[in-house]
C-alpha cells in the first residue's frame, strides 16, 4: 500500500468515526425540558395556570397577542395584550408578581370609540 493510498484510508476512517459521533450525539439531543426555564418564564406560566385564556399568549394570528414585561427590584409586571391595526391596543390585562410568586391584578385597559393610547404603561394598565 502507498503512502497516498494510506492517506485516503485515515481520512476515510476518521469521516466514519466522525459520523458514529455526530449521530450518537443528535439521536440524545437536548428535550425542552431538559433546559432551565428563567425566572420571567416561571412567572409567566404561573398567570396563565391561573388565568387560562391568557395560555394562547404570546401569537401572530389576527389579533396578535403578546406579553409585555418589566423587571423592577420586587417583582415583575407583566401585561397580556391583544394588538390591533388601527388602534395598537385591543385589549390589555395587567399583573404584577412579586418575588413570593403573589399574583395581583393591576387592571384592564379596554379603549373605546377612537381613543388611541399614547404611552401605554404596564405599572397602571393605561
Amino acid at each position: 500500500m502507498n503512502r497516498a493510498t494510506g492517506y485516503i484510508l485515515s481520512g476515510v476512517l476518521i469521516i466514519i468515526i466522525f459520523s458514529i459521533f455526530i449521530s450518537m450525539n443528535v439521536q440524545e439531543g437536548i428535550r425542552p425540558e431538559d433546559i432551565p426555564k428563567s425566572e420571567l418564564e416561571i412567572k409567566t406560566e404561573l398567570i396563565q395556570k391561573r388565568y387560562p385564556t391568557f395560555k394562547t399568549y404570546p401569537s401572530n394570528q389576527t389579533p396578535k397577542k403578546s406579553i409585555k414585561t418589566k423587571k423592577e427590584d420586587i417583582g415583575w409586571y407583566i401585561s397580556f395584550i391583544q394588538e390591533g391595526t388601527m388602534r395598537p391596543i385591543l385589549y390589555a390585562k395587567c399583573f404584577f408578581i412579586g418575588e413570593d410568586n403573589i399574583i395581583q391584578t393591576i387592571g384592564e385597559y379596554e379603549p373605546s370609540g377612537l381613543e388611541y393610547d399614547t404611552g401605554f404603561s404596564l405599572k397602571t394598565c393605561n
